[in-house]
């Protein structure tokens, strides 16, 4: 039997150089044949001591069978140095050459060289040794090579012709190598369209064709063939029959014929060398018969006259499925790890530990079906590839066992190794695209979904591939704008409000706008956020709310402050309390604004806490709570005396106030005497001067009302501004009047005409300047301002007064 020892293909040269090495066995005597081809013409010699002979077994120019090399030369660069082979009948090296190459060949037994093209039957030319370059030469080396090699003479040495002569032939042989001559050609096409039919998987159409064909030709050569090609469709019919037995399909008995003809065919074909194939074919067609008893006698015969077959190994497996089904999973796994161990055939051991995975699954020793795994793509992952009806199995029991990685492994593999038209390639396709593992590789599961939507647009689970897609969305980078990225956000929001993906895509949109500083567009999701319940948003919607208040606060955006504080309970996160305090005090939130400074009156430093307490008066000068309020301003007076360069006057401003409030104005007016100490003209003192005018005027303290109106005049005057006036100079020309000095009264008022005044005060202002020129007999000056008065084009009480003095200078 011949049998490839040793197969290597060298591509260096520029036109792909091919070396196949060959071996054999005849006579108990091993043979060898070196095969050396290129794709364009090469030379090649015998070389025997100095002298060099073509390649033409009847005449190499020699007797000697041994001692001798062949020089093979090609043209072409070689692209890589190629080692030197070193073998128990030969040595071969190949060196670089001139523009070329030489391969050298030196045999260790008995050889000859031969060129391939030049064959008796394709010439009526018997002259050979002519043919100088050839594509195709062989070296065969074999210890039986006869020493006395064909040596013509040269006188003798003459082509021989026959051109009217038929080229030698030998047609088609039987299986004992004779002859085959047949009265009919047509078993012959009926066996290779069986065959044809087979290898497409196309069952029914062999069961069909291979039953006419045995009737038809009851006396073929191709019986046997047609009958056993009949089993084996009638077998795999039924196994793709019993997978597909859950979709509802009407059941055909492809078993009750496997089982007679393969009975029948056992007994006419004990020598034919698919005797063990039946016997295991027959095995199962008892199995699926629930016929224990003949599959035991039939696995027994496989066992004791076929033991070395692969077929027997395969009804160990076969067997041991059968009780697998049964739930006798111990005694399938002992089975199943017979075969393993004792089989040296790869592909079987591979079956075997598929079998041994998928049984250890069901045990839930995921460890073992992992490892059993694990030794299947390390040695013969191309089992794998090959049978990927048995890995899509074992695929679906490692996914069902949640152990998602390994699942994903196989589904690869089939998915790698099918076209769209195969069945498995749809369900491969499908499991790496919907793995709930898919997140840990988002790329590669995005390249499953998306080809998926190409490949099967129509299928029914297409729309779980349409959300699958969307899912992945977030765990893929598709180089989206800002803006682009928020539009998907939105429209993943709208399809799946209420669902995990649009818990994840609010989530995703309001990161991204907490990223870009958009916070005021995070708030405006916050019902929704707080409809997710999700922890990580809502941390961010109240970040997003600390960020937005801190800015208003340092706005001084106070109602937008507020408003934060109120909806988010921000407030303790705000950094400048001082400027939180102010917020507070001019929305009017005093209790607030009073909490604020419970911090501050505490600290350690002396001016932190000076202004703290300053603050903290404010606070309760404004709720109305003055003892309280001037005892934080007496606090914070006295630590502002502590500590250089402390300013209390904010304290002192609350103090005088609360004193006020309070009717203790003598220790008021000596409070502004603190103040002028500590600032001197200042629009604060002004502010007090005024208030303690007013104060002084409302109770009848014309001395004092008198005295502060003077001062907050004259001190408005240094500062150049008129905030208090005209109020504050009416309050000193009505002292003034009440006193009796009606001309500084006079005075007074005359000085305010020039200044810009309110229609309703220039009127008061003319009123009083003519009310004392009347009562001074300055009638004429009294007039000219009465007139003026009334002529106003507004109504003012004033202006009903200056009528009434009018009247009575008429009488």
């Amino acid at each position: 039997m011949f049998r490839v020892l040793l197969f290597f293909i060298f591509a260096s040269s520029s036109f792909g150089l091919s070396i196949t090495l060959n071996n054999g066995k005849t006579g108990g005597n091993d043979y060898y044949i070196l095969h050396i081809e290129n794709e364009r013409e090469f030379s090649c010699q015998v070389k025997i001591g100095n002298n060099y002979y073509p390649p033409d077994a009847r005449h190499d120019g020699a007797e000697q069978a041994v001692g001798r090399e062949y020089h093979c030369y090609i043209e072409g660069a070689l692209k890589e140095k190629i080692a030197d082979q070193h073998l128990p009948f030969m040595d071969m090296y190949i060196r670089a050459s001139m523009n070329g190459f030489l391969i050298q060949v030196i045999p260790k037994i008995p050889s000859r060289l031969v060129n391939i093209e030049g064959h008796l039957f394709r010439s009526n030319d018997t002259k050979q040794a002519g043919l100088l370059k050839s594509t195709h030469y062989t070296i065969v080396m074999d210890k039986q090579t006869s020493i006395a090699l064909a040596h013509a003479k040269p006188e003798l040495d003459f082509p021989i012709v026959y051109p009217d002569l038929v080229l030698p032939s030998i047609g088609a042989l039987d299986f004992n190598k004779d002859p085959l001559a047949l009265k009919r050609e047509g078993d012959i096409t009926e066996y290779i369209t069986i065959k044809n039919l087979y290898d497409a998987k196309r069952y029914d159409d062999v069961i069909e064709v291979s039953t006419e064909a045995a009737k038809r030709y009851p006396n073929s050569v191709f019986m046997n063939e047609f009958r056993l090609y009949l089993a084996r469709s009638l077998y795999k019919a039924n196994e793709e029959q019993k997978k597909n037995a859950e979709l509802g399909v009407p059941q055909i008995d492809y078993n009750t014929r496997l089982l007679a003809e393969a009975k029948s065919w056992v007994r006419s074909y004990a020598s034919d060398k698919a005797y063990p194939e039946m016997l295991f074919m027959l095995m199962q067609a008892y199995i699926n018969n629930d016929n224990k008893n003949e599959a035991d006698y039939t696995l027994s015969l496989l066992m004791t006259e076929h033991e070395k077959s692969p077929w027997m190994k395969k009804a160990l497996l076969s067997y041991a499925d059968s009780m697998f089904a049964s739930d006798r999973i111990i005694d399938s796994i002992r089975l199943y790890e017979d075969v393993y161990y004792m089989t040296d055939e790869i592909d079987i051991a591979s079956l075997a530990g598929t079998r041994l995975a998928i049984a250890h699954l069901r045990q839930n020793q995921n460890e073992r079906a992992k490892n059993y795994l694990q030794k299947i793509l390390s040695a013969n992952v191309n089992y794998l590839a090959n049978n990927k009806d048995i890995a899509l199995n074992l695929a679906n029991a490692f996914k069902a066992n949640e152990l998602n990685k390994e699942a994903n492994k196989i589904y690869k593999i089939i998915f790698e190794n099918t076209s769209k038209k195969d069945p498995e390639y749809e369900i491969a396709l499908r499991q790496l695209a919907l793995s709930p593992d898919g997140a840990q590789n988002s790329d590669d599961t995005y390249s499953y979904l998306m080809l998926y939507q190409v490949d099967f647009p129509n299928s029914d689970y297409i729309s779980l591939i349409n959300t699958a897609l969307d899912r992945m969305f977030f765990n893929v980078d598709l180089n989206q704008t800002s803006g682009a990225l928020h539009a998907s956000y939105a429209d993943l929001m709208s399809r799946y409000e209420g669902s995990d993906i649009y818990t994840r895509a609010l989530k995703e949109d309001v990161k991204l706008y907490f990223k870009e500083g958009g916070y005021k567009q995070i708030l405006a999701l916050k019902d929704s956020i707080r409809d997710t319940n999700d922890t990580e948003t809502k941390a961010v919607l109240t970040n997003a709310a600390i960020e937005l208040a801190n800015s208003s606060n340092q706005q001084k955006n106070c109602a937008m402050l507020m408003l934060l504080i109120d909806e988010y309970g921000v407030e303790p996160n705000i950094k400048d309390r001082y400027k939180l305090y102010d917020c507070y005090m001019r929305q009017a939130r005093f209790d607030e604004a009073l909490a604020t400074t419970s911090v501050g009156v505490e600290s350690g430093d002396l001016n932190v806490r000076t202004d703290w307490l300053s603050n903290a008066a404010a606070a309760l000068y404004s709720l109305g709570r003055f003892e309280e309020a001037l005892k934080a301003a007496d606090d914070a007076i006295y630590e502002a005396a502590r500590v250089a360069y402390a300013d209390p006057s904010r304290a002192i401003y609350y103090r005088f106030y609360s004193l006020l409030r309070l009717n203790r104005w003598q220790e008021a007016l000596g409070a502004t005497q603190g103040l002028e100490n500590i600032r001197g003209a200042h629009l604060m003192l002004i502010e007090l001067y005024d208030a303690a005018a007013k104060y002084a005027a409302a109770n009848g303290l014309d001395s004092i009302a008198l005295s502060y109106a003077k001062k907050t005049i004259d001190m408005q005057a240094r500062l150049k501004i008129s905030t208090y006036s005209p109020e504050i100079d009416f309050i000193y020309i009505d002292t003034l009047k009440r006193i009796g000095d009606d001309e500084a009264a006079r005075i007074g008022a005359l000085k305010l005409l020039p200044g810009a005044l309110s229609a309703d005060a220039r009127a008061r202002a003319l009123y009083a300047a003519a009310e004392i020129e009347i009562k001074k007999g300055l009638i004429a000056s009294a007039k000219e301002h009465i007139q003026e008065c009334i002529s106003m084009p507004v109504n003012t009480p004033w202006k009903a007064l200056c009528k009434e003095q009018n009247e009575l200078l008429k009488d």
